[in-house]
């Protein structure tokens, strides 16, 4: 629907002006994302703030609620925002815990204390802890006793928990805020530290001392003592600029791809008022979601002579524009996740087609990025579950597979299939003669050239060429 804004028509005047009417007219205006940050201010700038009833408390050595480092709702919003994004967090995820622990009896003594399964409670620890840098554990014990056997393993959002210091000494807690409805408020203890807190806060605790533990997997950084901090923060202004690219794209096709454009308005004065309902049309073109709208305008002078000036490149241009542009950016992101492009689904020609770049990538990323989070949760897990005594776990219980691992056991797999395919006898005669095609490939006896042979094979090569047949 169009809005009008009209000039009255007036007496004449010694100074005249020009008259206009001014349409604005809209368009389709379909937001492709949610906007995470409020006007004016970037996504970054907006997710470094944290909320606000978080704030540190003035106490001298900062008792209370400690202050996030970052917004944690909104920076998990953005695995639905960017591609390149979501499937780094889901390769590292998948890489880090999704092969399942070296040792198989692992799996069978936790499954049974999980809601579906070990594997699929580590999974979603795993995504918040490659997400936000915090991926939360929570135990549950028989009688709610510091000593008493463990009887459930649940995931907790780490989007829902607080951490809170008591005292001088840094005695802690942690707050959840539980979605659902069914509870404001929930305190857990520390693992390990259960019966001291519900001595040092007794009455705060939910449901009569039914209270858990949580184990926290943190990312380390100097950026904040309390909370994990993920490295690739750095990214959101590079996925904040593909998420504008986009929105522009879309407008551009869904609007006809109508450009952008400077309006001259020559020979006379427009009255003021005109003007500026001309310039409240011009400016509703500004920002996401709004590019590529059209104006009309009726002037009443004679003299006066509208010029427009295209500014914004054609259609085939743009594309050419929006694909180098998603290109870099989409680099920037995989980069600041520290995974290799080809396992983040991006192409790059080169020496990224070299026949053992993808191997070489996957060792890479195992010995210098996924290979650090196992360690952090093998750690972590060795230190808390690994001491539990009703649960009787192995020193090396916890150790995950890695990718190497799997790919070498992948190829071990396809050996006899390589070796039937490259094979020169028919696979009925190979059974026949006793052929082993675990063995691989025969490996033929090379002869052996001295002098003596090379010179009976030239001369045989030179007789054959002076033969006239």
């Amino acid at each position: 629907m169009s809005t009008t804004n009209s000039a009255q028509v007036s007496r004449p005047s010694a100074r005249r002006e020009a008259r206009a009417t001014v349409a604005k007219l809209s368009h389709n205006n379909h937001q492709l994302y949610p906007q995470l940050a409020p006007k004016g201010q970037s996504m970054l700038e907006a997710i470094q703030k944290a909320a606000g009833e978080e704030a540190v408390s003035n106490q001298g050595v900062h008792t209370g609620h400690v202050r996030r480092p970052f917004d944690f709702a909104r920076t998990a919003l953005l695995k639905m925002h960017n591609e390149h994004h979501s499937t780094c967090i889901e390769a590292k995820k998948a890489a880090t815990v999704g092969l399942g622990h070296a040792d198989k009896s692992t799996k069978k003594k936790l499954d049974k204390l999980c809601r579906v399964s070990w594997l699929h409670t580590m999974m979603q620890v795993a995504e918040d802890f490659e997400a936000l840098g915090n991926g939360y554990l929570e135990v549950v014990r028989e009688g709610f006793s510091g000593n008493g056997k463990i009887t459930g393993l649940h995931y907790q959002p780490a989007c829902d928990v607080a951490i809170y210091v008591e005292n001088d000494v840094y005695d802690y807690h942690y707050e959840v805020k539980t979605s659902g409805g069914l509870r404001t408020e929930v305190k857990f203890a520390s693992y390990g530290d259960l019966d001291s807190f519900k001595t040092r806060a007794p009455g705060l605790h939910a449901g009569k001392g039914r209270v858990s533990e949580l184990i926290h997997f943190a990312q380390p950084s100097s950026y904040s003592r309390w909370y994990g901090v993920p490295f690739w923060l750095a990214a959101i202004a590079s996925i904040e600029l593909v998420q504008s690219l986009k929105q522009h794209q879309f407008d551009f096709h869904q609007n006809r791809g109508v450009p952008e454009f400077m309006l001259f308005v020559m020979g006379t004065k427009v009255r003021a008022k005109d003007w500026t309902a001309i310039e409240e049309a011009l400016q509703a073109q500004i920002g996401p979601g709004n590019s590529h709208k059209s104006l009309a305008m009726n002037l009443t002078d004679p003299n006066i002579t509208v010029q427009l000036e295209k500014l914004a490149m054609e259609g085939s241009a743009d594309g050419e524009f929006f694909a180098k542009m998603m290109e870099t950016l989409s680099v920037n992101i995989v980069s600041a996740h520290r995974v290799p492009p080809p396992i983040a689904g991006i192409l790059i020609p080169g020496k990224m087609g070299a026949s053992n770049e993808a191997s070489n990538a996957i060792m890479t990323f195992q010995a210098l990025v996924i290979g650090q989070a196992q360690e952090n949760f093998e750690t972590t897990l060795r230190c808390t579950l690994g001491d539990d005594k009703s649960l009787a776990m192995s020193e090396d219980a916890f150790v995950f597979r890695t990718i190497v691992e799997e790919m070498a056991e992948a190829l071990e797999a396809l050996a006899p299939a390589d070796t039937m395919g490259r094979m020169k006898e028919q696979l009925p005669e190979a059974a026949a003669s006793g052929r082993d095609l675990e063995e691989g490939v025969k490996k033929i006896a090379k002869a052996k050239w001295d002098a003596d042979t090379a010179r009976r094979f030239l001369q045989s090569v030179f007789t054959l060429a002076e033969d006239p047949r």
